[in-house]
């Protein structure tokens, strides 16, 4: 699973993508980027192999990282 923050000028984005295998351990990058990006205050969505949420609080992804594991990590548990 990738997770990509991407910001230009005033508008941030946020990309998940979740390979084959990931998808196949129980990984969805639309679910993923909606819990992300929540934390970085912003709401998205996509298909279970890629996602793209906007974002208001692109600071906060540093800050965020360790949680940001555990969400992708938990997904993968299933």
């Amino acid at each position: 699973v990738d997770v990509i923050l991407s910001r230009n000028g005033e508008k941030s984005s946020l990309i998940v993508s979740a390979g084959t295998r990931a998808v196949d351990r129980g990984a969805n990058a639309g679910a993923l980027v909606k819990e992300i990006a929540k934390l970085l205050g912003g709401n998205g969505g996509g298909r279970k192999d890629m996602a793209m949420a906007g974002v208001k609080e692109p600071e906060k992804f540093e800050q965020s990282r360790e949680q940001i594991l555990k969400v992708i990590q938990a997904s993968l548990s299933n």
